[in-house]
Order: C-alpha cells, then sequence, then structure tokens
C-alpha cells in the first residue's frame, strides 16, 4: 500500500513541475509550447494539460490578457497537484 501511495505521490508531483515552470517563468511565448508539445514526433503527456490550458485561455479570455490568466490558473493548478500528493498520505 505504501508503494502505490509513494508512486501517485510523485506522479502528481511530477505533474505539478510543468504547471509551476509555466507560471514562473520569465519569459512566454506561444510558439514555446508548440515546441514542447512534440518532442521528437511523440505528445508528451506532461506538458498537455499546459498546452490545454492555454488553449482554454486564448478562447475564453481577451487577447491581452490571458497570459496574466493562464499564469495564474497554471500556478493554481500546481497548488492543487502539490496538495493532492500531500491528500495521498492521509488517505487510508
Amino acid at each position: 500500500m505504501m508503494f502505490v501511495k509513494l508512486i501517485m505521490c510523485l506522479l502528481l508531483l511530477a505533474l505539478s513541475y510543468p504547471a509551476f515552470s509555466d507560471a514562473l517563468s520569465k519569459q512566454f511565448d506561444d510558439k514555446f509550447f508548440n515546441t514542447l508539445l512534440w518532442e521528437g514526433g511523440t505528445l508528451t503527456l506532461v506538458t498537455l494539460p499546459s498546452v490545454a490550458l492555454l488553449w482554454c485561455c486564448k478562447k475564453i479570455v481577451k487577447p491581452r490578457s490571458y497570459r496574466m490568466v493562464f499564469r495564474s490558473v497554471a500556478f493554481l493548478f500546481g497548488l492543487l497537484l502539490v496538495s493532492g500528493a500531500g491528500g495521498v498520505w492521509f488517505i487510508g
């Protein structure tokens, strides 16, 4: 049981890294996500939530403020994943 909790915790922490790096990076370039999404012809599943979130922010929010909304939501998504990784140890 502890091995399963450890795997779930590490998976959630690994998925939170791109969210924090997107939210706290100094540069923000839309073309960066296109190159990050396809790495060697395969879709990287770690960056897929970030790219989907960026696409939603572009469609929903005005063009001049979607970057701020994207960074805010990406940071909150990272916090949610980190708190989920901590919460894994309190389950069961």
